[in-house]
C-alpha cells in the first residue's frame, strides 16, 4: 500500500519535473512549472493520476493489488533547485483490498536531467489491506522515477513512469519484506519542461533607454505611477460554464521602488461597462510583480480576488499568480506597450452553484509610452 503511495507520488513528481526548468545530475537549476512549452510557467497546483485501465501495481509474495491513484498537490513556495511538491495521495478500485496513505502527506523533489527529461524521487508510507491475508504497512524511500513532457511522452499531457521499485515493509504479522511497484501516471493538462530565464533588474522609463548600452533608463525618465486600461473594443474577459463576463479595466498603481528584480507595483482595479453584470476588487488592492527578461520584455506576475455579480452568478475567484507577458512599445503592437494574459486559471473562494474555476483573457496598454529598462 505504502509503495503504491510513494511510486504514485514519485510518479507525479517525475511528471511534474517534465514541467519544470530544472536542474541536471552536475547542477541544480531553478524549477518551475509550466502549462506550455516553454510559455505559462508558474503553475503551482497539481493533479495526477494513473491511467485509464492502467492500474498502478503492488506486486508481493503474497498476492498483487491493483489500484486507481490520484494525486493532488502544491508546490513549495521559495523551492527551485529540486523543486517540492506537497500533497496526498488517494487509492480506489482496488478490488477486494483497500489502500490508504499514512502520515498525513508526501513530499516530492523533481530535478531537470534533460531536454523534457526529469528525475523524480520521493517517499511515504501506505497501509494495505486485503481480506485476512494481508494488513502491512509499506515504506518506499527514494523511490525514482522518470518523468517526459508532451513533447517526448507517448501520454498527450506527458508520463511519469516507476518500474520495479522496491518498498519495504515496515510493519504487519504475516507480510512479504518487501514488494514492487510498477506504476504510471499523467497530468491532468499537458505539463513542459522550460527553460527558466534569468530575471534582469527592472524599471519602467518614459523614453527609450535602447540607445544605453545596458538599457539603463535616462535620469529623470524613470517612471513611477502606472496607468493602465484595457484595449478600446476589446474588454477583459472572465469566462465560465454559466456565463461570460466582459469589462472595460483600469489599473491605478504605483512603483514600491523606482528599481527592481522584480519591479514590485502596488495599485488596484477598477471594472467597468460590464454588461449586466457587476464587478469589484476584493481584499483593498494588489501586487504585481515585474521582471525584464530581455529587450524590452517582462514577466508579470499577480494575483487578488475579484467579486462577480451576474444574473445566475455571484461568485468571488482569486487568481494566485496569474503569469502575463509585457512588451515595451518597440516590440509591442500597441503604440504604448502592452500586458497579455491568456487563459490563465481563477479559482472560486465562494460563492453558491459557482462554476470551480474561470478563465482569464486580457490586455492593457498604458496610457502614455512606457519602455522597458533597468
Amino acid at each position: 500500500m505504502k509503495a503504491i503511495r510513494t511510486f504514485g507520488l514519485a510518479a507525479l513528481a517525475a511528471l511534474l519535473a517534465m514541467a519544470f526548468v530544472g536542474a541536471s545530475s552536475a547542477m541544480a537549476e531553478s524549477t518551475a512549472l509550466c502549462s506550455a512549452d516553454d510559455a505559462g510557467c508558474g503553475v503551482t497546483h497539481v493533479h495526477e493520476t494513473t491511467l485509464s485501465g492502467v492500474k498502478a501495481k503492488l506486486l508481493t509474495a503474497l498476492g498483487n493489488v491493483e489500484c486507481d491513484v490520484l494525486f493532488l498537490g502544491d508546490t513549495v513556495k521559495g523551492t527551485s533547485a529540486p523543486l517540492v511538491v506537497e500533497g496526498n495521495f488517494a487509492y480506489s478500485n482496488c478490488g477486494d483490498c483497500t489502500v490508504e496513505e499514512v502520515g498525513g502527506g508526501v513530499e516530492i523533489e523533481v530535478l531537470k536531467s534533460g531536454h523534457e527529461t526529469a528525475a523524480v524521487t520521493g517517499e511515504g508510507e501506505v497501509r494495505v489491506i486485503c481480506g485476512a491475508s494481508l494488513d502491512c504497512t509499506y515504506n518506499g524511500e527514494e523511490f525514482l522515477g522518470t518523468g517526459k513532457g508532451p513533447l517526448l511522452s507517448s501520454e498527450t499531457n506527458g508520463s511519469v513512469v516507476i518500474t520495479e521499485q522496491t518498498a519495504k515493509k515496515i510493519k504487519g504479522s504475516h507480510c512479504p519484506s518487501t514488494s514492487i511497484l510498477d506504476i504510471t501516471t499523467t497530468p491532468l493538462s499537458a505539463r513542459y519542461i522550460a527553460q527558466v530565464k534569468i530575471g534582469l533588474s527592472t524599471a519602467l522609463c518614459n523614453q527609450d533607454p535602447a540607445a544605453n548600452k545596458e538599457e539603463a533608463c535616462p535620469e529623470g525618465h524613470l517612471v513611477t505611477h502606472v496607468h493602465e486600461t484595457t484595449l478600446s473594443g476589446a474588454k477583459g474577459k472572465l469566462l465560465t460554464s454559466i456565463v461570460n463576463v466582459e469589462c472595460d479595466v483600469l489599473f491605478l498603481g504605483d512603483t514600491v521602488t523606482s528599481l527592481g528584480k522584480p519591479l514590485v507595483i502596488e495599485g488596484n482595479f477598477i471594472y467597468s461597462n460590464c454588461g449586466s453584470c457587476t464587478v469589484e476588487e476584493v481584499g483593498g488592492g494588489v501586487e504585481i510583480e515585474v521582471l525584464r527578461l530581455g529587450h524590452e520584455t517582462t514577466e508579470v506576475t499577480g494575483e487578488g480576488e475579484v467579486h462577480v455579480n451576474c444574473s445566475g452568478l455571484n461568485c468571488t475567484y482569486n487568481g494566485e499568480e496569474l503569469l502575463g507577458a509585457g512588451k515595451g512599445p518597440l516590440l509591442s503592437s500597441e503604440t504604448n506597450g502592452s500586458v497579455s494574459i491568456s487563459g490563465q486559471a481563477a479559482k472560486k473562494v465562494s460563492g453558491l452553484f459557482c462554476p470551480s474555476t474561470a478563465k482569464l483573457d486580457i490586455t492593457v496598454t498604458p496610457l502614455s509610452a512606457t519602455y522597458i529598462g533597468s
